[in-house]
């Protein structure tokens, strides 16, 4: 029995499992994790990050006035560094303010980059542990969602080119989970909470950008599906209100800068290619995308990937049944931002968060998150009702080696140790002063944010226990 448990290969396409399947499923899960961890490790060459490439030679002074700040038992508030632009610190929304900063305290900024990334990496497979619990995944399905959501070329670039900030990204999963929830079961208050929580999660990651596409996404959301108009808005109000201690001090910061809008995919063709296109590290700065990095175009997920998606939309469409039908026109409106100039009028009017995306080719990682999931549910639905034979288990699995064959060989070749090539070392001093300053404006904002979200979640809390009271708080709707 126990040698037919092993050589059954039945295990990996079952929703369902029992007894010794159980724990063979979850054991499958842990090595999935401890592979991802040991990408994730190399990408990062352990740590030993030189700081004088590109956006990393941003980010260096960032950690190292943190540490600073940590170990002279200071409020990081102002900074004084060369390489920061400015003096306060927080008001900067895609600086990293996050619990998880103390470890800075006992570890120096290029070990504290790999932890950090490891703690973010490891909240995502939760995430995804999650829906696959909800969803009821077969292990073949696990592992693709697995390896599309955190290997796909615009989390693995951005983060080559020292935008660690993009951590973010492995939170994304909640995001849509939540969405999901609110299509299958409404908005409650509860749900009202979650969401303005994991927003302000997104925040304290320096992840604005994130918090950005998710608050515009819910708008359009809105816009499209009128029965859910009242939970979502309700959702951002709150959202923005706890995000209130980074969104106030950076409107005091930056009300009179006027970003300048870069661009979007320039063509469809352009965003398919980054899709399915592959390119090496010396090509990001070739041709057309002198201007527009690679990095910022770069969303690859090779051609199984691509073929997944394309599955997932044609099942999604012919399932009169699906809630998901509802997410596609929210989902096409929201992609077209992303196309060449769609997007630059939002930018010159004076929307904080809104007004600073300069680069809308972005926006199309929340729309691959959300098409990974929902072709992941539909590929599931197919395997239940066709249940394939040993040649069709044998074909699928070969599919999935080559789609995380060209996923993992994208990370190795865009591996922070691979970015001289695309960029000139500038080795620099990312030393930085911690400040001691009279700015009132600055540190009132600060306060009177603090404030806003704290009476904001105080009236969450408030309403979920009037509902609780009342024997309405599950699933309940606003």
């Amino acid at each position: 029995m126990k040698k037919r448990v092993f050589l059954n290969f039945d295990w990996f396409f079952q929703s369902e499992a029992s007894g010794k399947q159980r724990w063979l499923r979850w054991l499958w899960f842990v090595i999935l994790y401890l592979v991802g961890a040991a990408v994730w490790g190399f990408f990062l060459n352990w740590g030993n990050i030189e700081f004088d490439l590109h956006d990393w030679t941003q980010e260096g002074p960032r950690l190292f006035f943190l540490r600073k700040a940590l170990l002279e038992g200071r409020f990081p508030l102002h900074i004084s560094s060369p390489l920061f632009e400015g003096t306060r610190f927080l008001s900067i929304p895609d600086t990293l303010f996050s619990p998880q900063i103390l470890l800075l305290k006992n570890l120096e900024p290029g070990t504290f980059v790999l932890v950090n990334l490891l703690l973010l990496y490891t909240l995502g497979v939760v995430g995804i542990a999650l829906l696959a619990a909800r969803r009821r995944w077969s292990p073949l399905v696990v592992t693709t969602v697995f390896f599309l959501v955190n290997f796909n070329g615009q989390i693995v670039a951005q983060l080559a080119v020292g935008h660690t900030m993009w951590v973010t990204a492995f939170l994304l999963p909640y995001f849509v989970l939540l969405i999901f929830e609110l299509l299958e079961e409404g908005g409650s208050w509860w749900w009202v909470l979650k969401l303005s929580v994991l927003l302000l999660g997104f925040f304290l990651q320096g992840g604005f950008h994130f918090v950005t596409w998710s608050l515009l996404f819910l708008l359009i959301l809105a816009l499209t599906v009128p029965r859910y108009r009242k939970q979502v808005l309700v959702g951002v109000g709150f959202s923005l209100l706890l995000c209130m201690p980074r969104i106030l001090p950076t409107a005091v910061e930056m009300a009179d800068v006027r970003r300048q809008f870069i661009s979007g995919y320039y063509s469809v063709l352009d965003m398919l290619e980054a899709l399915v296109s592959l390119k090496f590290p010396y090509q990001a700065l070739s041709e057309k995308y002198i201007s527009l990095g690679w990095w910022e175009v770069d969303i690859y997920i090779g051609l199984v990937g691509f073929l997944l998606l394309l599955f997932g939309l044609w099942r999604v469409w012919k399932d009169l049944s699906s809630r998901h039908r509802q997410l596609l026109l929210p989902l096409f409106l929201y992609s077209l931002l992303s196309l060449g100039k769609l997007y630059q009028p939002v930018t010159m009017l004076p929307i904080p968060l809104f007004n600073a995306e300069r680069v809308s080719t972005r926006f199309l990682l929340l729309t691959l998150m959300f098409l990974i999931l929902i072709s992941a549910d539909q590929l599931e639905k197919f395997l239940r009702k066709y249940k394939p034979g040993i040649g069709g288990k044998l074909a699928a699995s070969g599919l999935v080696v080559i789609l995380i064959h060209d996923l993992l060989q994208h990370a190795r070749l865009w591996r922070v140790e691979n970015m001289s090539q695309i960029f000139t070392s500038t080795p620099v001093d990312i030393s930085a002063e911690v400040l001691r300053l009279q700015d009132p404006v600055y540190t009132g904002a600060l306060l009177a944010g603090f404030c806003v979200a704290l009476l904001s979640s105080s009236v969450l809390l408030f309403l979920i226990r009037r509902d609780a009271v009342l024997g309405d708080a599950q699933p309940g709707e606003l």
